[in-house]
This record gives C-alpha cells, structure tokens and sequence, in this order.
C-alpha cells in the first residue's frame, strides 16, 4: 500500500467534476449558467472517512465526524429542455436517459442509525448501517425544500426542488449540501 494518497480534483466545471471553492475566474463562459452559484465544497466531508479507510485497508474505521452529505438536481429531468446534454464515453445519451429524479445522501456514523429526508414538507426515514451508507429519495412529483437529518444533525440544501427548470433548461448539475447543525426534527416525525 502507498505511505501516501492525495486527494485531487481537476475542478472541471464544464463536466460539474469539481469538489473545491469555485474559482469564478475558472468557469469557461459556457459553464456559467450551470456552474455559477453551485459549489460542491460539501463532498469534501466525505475525505477523512474514505482517508482513513484507505490508510487502514479496511472500511471498519472510526469516523471521527458523524453526519450526511446530500446531492440533487434543482429540477425533474423534463421540467424543461435538456439543452443538448449528453454523456457517457461517446457523448451521445441524453442526459435525460442517465439520471434519476432523486435527493442522494451519503451517511457516515460509527454505528447502525436512521436518517430523514425531506422534500416539500414530505420526510421519510431509513434505517441506515454504521459506516458509509447510501440512500435515496425519489422526488416523485415532489417540491420544495431539502432537508436531511441524521443523529440530531441538519443540513438544509442550498436551493429549493422546481416544478419548472428556470429559464426553461435542465440543469444537469447538482446542489451539494451536508448535515451540521444540532436542531429539532425536520418534519415533525
């Protein structure tokens, strides 16, 4: 195993690729609309735990800071137009084909737990194992604000779910949030 690992991100913004501060100055003019106003700095949460898990060989390690990083379109995929928006390695699906209308969440806690995810007013709860856990949350017709919550921590989403995308284009790139502060229940389960 290597003594040593460095994180890097490229911050391609064109692609969304980017987990540091936004460097305005870096945004090619065609990126703008999709990047400005939407930093991901949030994913980095997530680096000691994977870290240490790397270091140790094993993903049984200790996170020394429980909580959830969240992730979500602003929009359904065909709340507007999709702008010509593609992906994989040949560039030629729709982007519309590749994702799904849903909040993603991440957990890290050091023991089995539950989390809340809200959309519009709407929470649901899911059991959740120690370590790093995935969950998902359709928006099934849903809007509104974000919210998530994990062993009494919150994190609201920096922008609200649409019905329609604004100025009428999908934006492919997601909003990134995470849990921090200590606070009530989110939706009065």
């Amino acid at each position: 195993m290597a003594a040593s690992k460095t994180n890097s991100s490229w911050n391609d913004y064109g692609e969304s690729h980017y987990i540091g501060p936004l460097r305005e100055s870096a945004i090619v003019p065609g990126a703008r609309g999709y990047v400005s106003s939407i930093p991901h700095d949030a994913l980095q949460f997530v680096l000691p735990y994977y870290t240490a898990a790397y270091k140790a060989g094993s993903r049984e390690v200790h996170i020394e800071s429980e909580g959830a990083v969240f992730w979500y379109r602003t929009s359904a995929k065909h709340a507007g137009e999709d702008g010509g928006t593609t992906v994989g390695p040949q560039g030629n699906v729709s982007a519309v084909e590749a994702v799904e209308d849903a909040v993603f969440v991440l957990t890290l806690s050091n023991t089995a737990t539950s989390v809340e995810v809200g959309i519009g007013g709407v929470g649901e709860t899911f059991a959740v194992g120690k370590g790093a856990q995935m969950v998902k949350v359709a928006f099934a017709g849903r809007t509104g604000v974000v919210r998530v919550g994990i062993k009494g921590k919150w994190g609201t989403g920096p922008k609200e779910i649409v019905a329609l995308a604004e100025g009428g284009r999908v934006n492919f790139n997601p909003v990134v949030a995470r849990t921090g502060e200590s606070g009530a229940e989110c939706y009065g389960h």
